[in-house]
């Protein structure tokens, strides 16, 4: 992981956030302090041939301990609340296609997979190379 707690500060809660989150917390059984539980990290989109925004959530985090209890759930339903009250279409989200319990976890809920959709990514060396191509050195 790259990520640092000045990245976050930046990048989540500056003065212009690139996502927003949701944390969920739980009081544990006997204690008297809300604990964070959870969190689902996302940020608006648009599909162009619908013509309609969305959200597209990129983590759902549920710590270990607190798996099973509807963490990750109450998280989504949040999500679909706030996607229904802005009249968005969707909400959206990748998950890795060996991670099979949070495949059916996400089955149950009733999403639908898009199986259709190959993800690519440009970073690193590529992004680059990709952002110093030039057009006019290759004649356009």
């Amino acid at each position: 992981m790259k990520v640092t707690e000045s990245l976050l500060r930046t990048n989540m809660f500056g003065a212009h956030p690139y996502a927003h989150v949701i944390i969920a917390y739980v009081t544990p059984v006997g204690g008297r302090e809300e604990k964070p539980a959870g969190f689902a990290l996302y940020f608006y989109n648009v599909l162009s041939w619908e013509g309609s925004p969305g959200v597209y959530m990129n983590d759902l985090f549920v710590c270990p301990e607190y798996r099973g209890l509807g963490v990750g759930k109450r998280l989504l339903v949040q999500l679909a609340q706030m996607a229904k009250d802005k009249q968005f279409g969707r909400v959206k989200w990748p998950v890795l296609d060996w991670n099979e319990p949070s495949i059916q976890f996400y089955l149950g809920l009733g999403a639908k997979q898009m199986k259709e959709w190959i993800t690519h990514r440009v970073s690193g060396p590529a992004l680059d190379k990709l952002a110093g191509f030039s057009h006019r050195a290759a004649g356009w």
